[in-house]
C-alpha cells in the first residue's frame, strides 16, 4: 500500500517561472519525503531542478541542469553517468567508528 501527499506552489514573471514542491509518502511501512524547485523558461522548456530526498536509508540530493550546448547534467556530470549511478539505489548513511 502506498499513501502519500503533494504541495506544489507556482511563480514567474516574464521570463519563465519557478515550480516549487513538497511530497512525502508511505509504502510498506517505509516513510520518505522529497522537496523540489523547478526553473523552466518562457517557452515552458525545463532549465534546471534542485531535488533534495530524504527516506529511513540517508538524504539523497541532486541538481540538474544543462552544459549550454544542449547536454544535461546532474551534479556537474553527464546525465548518462549520474543516472547510472542512481539505479545503484539511495546513498547508505555514513558510518562512523
Amino acid at each position: 500500500m502506498r499513501a502519500r501527499f503533494e504541495v506544489v506552489y507556482f511563480s514567474g514573471g516574464g521570463d519563465g517561472c519557478r515550480i516549487e514542491g513538497w511530497t512525502n509518502a508511505i509504502r510498506d511501512g517505509a516513510t520518505w519525503v522529497v522537496e523540489y524547485a523547478i526553473e523552466v523558461d518562457a517557452a515552458g522548456a525545463t532549465r534546471s531542478a534542485a531535488i533534495r530526498g530524504r527516506s529511513g536509508a540517508g538524504f539523497c540530493t541532486a541538481r540538474l541542469g544543462t552544459d549550454g550546448n544542449g547536454h544535461w547534467l546532474v551534479n556537474s556530470k553527464p546525465a548518462h553517468r549520474a543516472i547510472t549511478q542512481c539505479h545503484k539505489g539511495p546513498p547508505q548513511p555514513a558510518q562512523h567508528p
